[in-house]
């Protein structure tokens, strides 16, 4: 199966939930907007989010952590800023932040977080993650990252993790994870050294 994105499908994705007969529904539900994520992805295109599996350890990775700050590189339609904004909520999390480079997929994410309630948790951030990052810091809004979770582009993950290390956004305490596409790969600290892509 050839793995297609950015031909159309996640605007599509919008026309498709702000089309359901439950979008009543999901207004102010993050879990009915998974739901009808997942339905668009198996009924209509293939969307190359994390989905509800591979989510869950994360999910679980937050219960347990009970980060404040969580930071996600690599957006896409917004699956996982909703499921891990969702939680982040229940354990009093402060922010998260959902860095896109992509301005479309960005802005189906904004749409999408609006739609499932999260929007006073979240911040999406359009640019290249290390530009992002940068910016972030500069401005004193982001000054540490508890969680960070990395599922953009592979080859930049260690350099990213390290220019975090470089900001002072991440430090004793921080604890990352990491979509390579077949596991979620969570650590602490400076394991990031051992992962390969």
């Amino acid at each position: 199966m050839r793995l297609s994105f950015n031909d159309g499908r996640e605007i599509a994705l919008l026309h498709f939930i702000y089309n359901h007969p439950k979008l009543e529904q999901m207004r102010g539900n993050p879990q009915r907007v998974l739901e009808a994520i997942d339905e668009y992805g198996r009924t209509q295109k293939y969307l190359m989010n994390i989905g509800k599996y591979k989510s869950k350890t994360v999910v679980d990775l937050i219960k347990r952590e009970k980060p404040k700050v969580m930071v996600e590189l690599g957006g896409y339609v917004g699956y996982s800023a909703i499921a891990f904004a969702a939680a982040l909520r229940e354990v009093d999390g402060k922010r998260y932040y959902s860095l896109e480079m992509n301005p479309e997929f960005g802005a189906v994410i904004s749409m999408l977080v609006d739609l499932a309630g999260l929007r006073d948790l979240v911040t999406v951030v359009i640019g290249a993650s290390s530009d992002s990052l940068r910016r972030l810091r500069k401005s004193g809004e982001l000054s540490r990252i508890d969680l960070l979770f990395l599922d953009h582009y592979k080859p930049a993950y260690t350099a990213d993790l390290k220019l975090c290390e470089e900001l002072g956004l991440v430090g004793p305490g921080s604890v990352y994870a990491a979509d390579n596409g077949r596991i979620i790969y969570p650590g602490k600290g400076k394991d990031y050294r051992s992962m390969r892509y």
